[in-house]
């Protein structure tokens, strides 16, 4: 019996900051805000299992978990405008700051642009040991929140 890893392409580190991009903060916010519409159809599935078979060759095609296009482009944007950031981002994220603006939505309400990125960045950085804790983030809500607060931020400069 073989075992073959499934071949779709996943994109756990999408593309990297885009230096012109993450210089604009007014930008990154609208970035982060254009995605709230999507990430709140009821419709929307941001990602999906798909269970291990057993092919007809006697092959065993792995299972695995794959998130839908338009997270992939919320990925996508997080990091080309900068979002994802550079620090301990599993110390912060145990820390009463880390878990308030993680768990407690009032504290996030009430974040500034670094939180946000240092909520992102957690997010992101789950996602690198497997699609499903974004998948957990967005069931969560936490997604949502971040959208939405990226929103308040933006129509304050306004």
């Amino acid at each position: 019996m073989t075992i073959h890893a499934h071949s779709a392409e996943l994109r756990l580190k999408p593309i990297f900051h885009h230096p012109g991009l993450a210089g604009d903060r007014r930008a990154a916010l609208a970035a982060l805000a254009a995605h709230l519409p999507v990430l709140t159809d009821p419709g929307l599935v941001f990602g999906a299992s798909t269970p291990p078979k057993l092919g007809a060759d006697g092959v065993i095609v792995m299972g695995h978990f794959s998130l839908g296009p338009e997270a992939m482009a919320f990925m996508d944007d997080v990091y080309a405008y900068g979002w994802v950031r550079d620090f301990d981002w599993v110390g912060w994220s145990h820390t009463p700051e880390g878990q308030q603006l993680l768990h407690d939505p009032a504290a996030l309400e009430g974040a500034d642009e670094e939180g946000l990125a240092r909520v992102l960045t957690v997010c992101m950085r789950e996602a690198h040991w497997g699609p499903e804790a974004l998948d957990a983030r967005f069931r969560e809500g936490l997604l949502t929140r971040l959208m939405g607060r990226a929103r308040a931020l933006l129509r304050s400069r306004n």
